[in-house]
């Protein structure tokens, strides 16, 4: 059995963690689209949260065993917000100074990609939910279920009936886990710009 995880919001203090965090869901999700060396690409990634005054750091959760340890994370988007900026002003100076033109290149070709297809309209009162990895040695372990289900229950508390996500069409292993959670398929990115994007699946929690 995994040890019991706890969430709290992610702090100016965490973007180190948080940065390799990302390194990892990167590596995961779309692998090869982040080249470089690990420093470069942390440096690159803590750039991106502590950018615009810290906005990537907005709606983000850290998640932490019983003794303190880092575990994973996960980013919620409320109805009423704005789209995540995926790439804050200055990214594209700083890709190329970081990791190379070539690495770079590769980047925001995929960062590109993944913006062709827009993210799916909210439904009333339901979270966007997004970024969510466990750290590699924790895998396995039932720790992204109990993530899920603690950032669930923060969310009803605040009054919301749901979570929408989107998972790649790829990622199987990830789409079993949330139909586990009772999580179903919505909807999918159009088959036609399958060339242009990532192919996802839109999948819905309504629990009220």
């Amino acid at each position: 059995m995994p040890s019991t995880i706890e969430l709290r919001a992610a702090t100016p203090a965490d973007t180190f963690v948080l940065a390799d965090l990302l390194v990892q869901l990167y590596a995961a999700e779309i692998p090869g689209a982040l080249v470089g060396s690990l420093a470069a690409k942390r440096a690159l990634l803590r750039y991106t949260l502590h950018a615009e005054n810290y906005a990537g750091l907005h709606g983000r959760f850290i998640a932490h065993d019983q003794h303190g340890a880092i575990v994973g994370m996960a980013a919620a988007r409320l109805p009423t917000e704005p789209t995540v900026q995926r790439a804050p002003a200055g990214t594209i100076r700083m890709a190329y100074t970081l990791l190379g033109f070539r690495n770079a290149s590769r980047m925001l070709g995929t960062l590109a990609r993944s913006l062709v297809a827009p993210t799916p309209p909210l439904p009333a009162d339901h979270v966007y939910v997004h970024g969510v990895v466990v750290v590699a040695e924790q895998r396995g372990r039932g720790v992204g279920a109990q993530i899920m289900h603690k950032l669930e229950a923060r969310l009803g508390e605040v009054g919301m009936r749901g979570v929408q996500l989107q998972v790649l069409i790829d990622n199987s292993a990830a789409q079993r886990l949330y139909e586990r959670l009772g999580y179903g398929v919505v909807g999918r990115s159009p088959r036609w710009m399958d060339r242009l994007t990532f192919a996802t699946n839109t999948m819905l929690k309504t629990w009220r």
